[in-house]
């Protein structure tokens, strides 16, 4: 069950769920688990913060949505609806005002109606403010952790000491290094990790996700799949397990933590690796996630959830835990080099697999500057690696250090958003945010193709023609010469995959096929609406298609 949110107020530690509120005593022994709390069964808790000792709570349930006032008991109360067209991300509370924040600012609340606070003047100019959390440091002095602030996009640290009238910005020096915990004096942020507030530290190899710093001044972070604590005066304690990697809040308890997220609420105990669940069934909707992507690694499907990574060799049926470094894998694309090794690009890290997902490991990307692990695209070439991030396309270099990765110089520091092989030539294509396609020889300087929009993108190459999808539109390009080929029936949001020798397009309606070096588009007959993610056996005329809550068969 996603945890969406969580709060230590009154000894228990409050646990909202995409499914319900939950709470757990901290001092209840090893073998505890939460318990739900009445009155919320089906209610999506998106934040939660202390208003003195009572609790507020951010929902979205059957009513709608509201930031709900409850009594000592965590019963539910007063709802108040949050401002019209704004989505509550955050929430902090004091002496009776309330404060959300969302993808525009902070918004106040105080008794009478909401007024934006921060961020009005930015969204007014077309930039952003999006406030990722809000909390109470020392009393009244109201914190919050920026996205991205106009007008360079970069994080920053926002304080208030007089209820939202003025701030003070904090901004971040580095692109995407968010701010995940700050108090006396220490700061933790994605990249850089904990550290005195005046101090910078070195680069992480992948980004911490969740950290805090305790009233002793102790930081715990999650880097990875790695629990790490500091305590003041003593060695720092590092502690691994797969459950952990990605998990976006964490509390210090007795003996350990509490990791929580997308992959549930686990009580952590460093010293033993013992892993305890704190969220099985208790009668509430224990909805088990999404399934997120498929992918067929020479006959093994491997499915990417919310929950865990698992795989299956009977379509489905039937599935196994992949052994994987990290349990939760934020994949986006899979590719295949020539030694059968299989490698997965993730949001926030590159893996690998030799033996079809039975065991899935962390990748560690060497580079001389910082990529942020925003992984766009992923195309294998033999056994060189070509990944397209936000900062650029980097390449690996196996017969040096297959953890070294270098930049190609001639794509810039921009966006590349689609990547594609093309075995006749051995060329690359490359899709940049800029809007050009190039195609490149991994040696001399890269030729334009094309200008077109390329944003979030799917693409193929072969006998040196290419394809991209991209929103609306499946274009091809054969030489220089750019043609759309979108099939005729296609209203948008188009996606592009491969089913042997044919080219196979689907959107959230329908799903067509057509030879590379066709014409005519044939519809797939039985095509479910709303289908996600699709994986394709051409030998055996299957496609496995999901639209995150269930998993179709779809014979071709």
């Amino acid at each position: 069950m996603e945890v969406k949110s969580t709060l230590e107020l009154g000894g228990w530690l409050w646990i909202g769920t995409a499914a319900g509120l939950l709470r757990w005593n901290p001092d209840s022994g090893a073998a505890a688990t939460a318990e739900p709390v009445p009155g919320w069964r089906g209610v999506e808790v998106q934040a939660l913060a202390a208003d003195g000792d009572r609790l507020v709570a951010a929902v979205y349930g059957p009513d709608g949505a509201a930031v709900t006032r409850c009594d000592d008991d965590g019963i539910p109360g007063e709802r108040i609806a949050p401002p019209p067209g704004e989505k509550v991300k955050t929430l902090a509370a004091c002496g009776g005002m309330l404060w959300i924040g969302t993808k525009r600012g902070v918004f106040r609340h105080d008794g009478q109606g909401w007024s934006h606070v921060f961020g009005a003047e930015f969204s007014a100019a077309g930039g952003k403010a999006e406030i990722l959390r809000l909390w109470h440091r020392g009393g009244r002095t109201l914190v919050g952790s920026v996205k991205k602030l106009a007008p360079d996009d970069r994080p920053a640290l926002i304080e208030s000491a007089d209820d939202g009238d003025h701030w003070t910005v904090l901004p971040q020096p580095d692109y995407q290094d968010l701010v995940l915990a700050a108090a006396a004096g220490s700061i933790i942020t994605r990249w850089r990790g904990a550290r005195p507030i005046d101090k910078r530290a070195g680069y992480k190899k992948h980004p911490i996700t969740a950290g805090q710093i305790a009233e002793d001044g102790t930081t715990a972070v999650v880097d990875g799949d790695k629990l790490e604590i500091a305590r003041p005066g003593a060695a720092k304690l590092a502690a691994y397990h797969p459950a952990i990697a990605e998990a976006e809040h964490l509390h210090l308890v007795p003996g350990g933590a509490v990791v929580a997220g997308a992959q549930g609420a686990w009580r952590f105990e460093p010293a033993s690796g013992t892993l305890t669940d704190l969220l099985p069934a208790h009668g509430l909707d224990r909805r088990p996630g999404k399934l997120k992507r498929l992918f067929l690694l020479d006959g093994a499907l491997l499915a990417t959830t919310t929950f865990g990574t698992f795989r299956s060799f009977d379509d489905g049926v039937s599935w196994e835990r992949a052994d994987s470094e990290w349990w939760v894998l934020d994949a986006e694309h899979a590719a295949r080099g020539a030694d059968g090794r299989w490698w997965i690009a993730c949001q926030r890290g590159l893996f690998r697999t030799d033996d079809r997902g039975g065991r899935i490991d962390y990748h560690k990307i060497k580079v001389d500057g910082p990529h942020y692990a925003e992984l766009r695209a992923l195309a294998v070439a033999g056994d060189r690696v070509a990944i397209g991030t936000k900062q650029g396309l980097f390449v690996n270099r196996p017969s040096e250090d297959p953890e070294r990765f270098v930049r190609v110089e001639a794509f810039g520091t921009g966006a590349v958003e689609a990547l594609a092989w093309d075995r006749s030539d051995g060329t690359l294509v490359v899709g940049t945010a800029a809007g050009t396609l190039w195609r490149w020889d991994w040696a001399t300087a890269p030729q334009a193709l094309a200008e077109m929009p390329i944003g979030e993108s799917t693409m193929l190459a072969g006998n040196g023609i290419a394809w991209l999808a991209c929103g609306d539109r499946l274009t091809e390009i054969r030489g220089r010469a750019p043609t759309d080929v979108t099939p005729p029936d296609a209203r948008g949001g188009l996606h592009l995959t491969e089913a042997g020798d044919r080219l196979f397009v689907w959107d959230g309606q329908g799903a067509w096929m057509r030879h590379r070096e066709g014409r005519d588009w044939t519809a797939v007959a039985g095509w479910p609406a709303g289908v996600r993610h699709v994986a394709i056996d051409a030998a055996r005329g299957v496609a496995l298609a999901t639209d995150r809550a269930r998993l179709f068969r779809i014979a071709l």
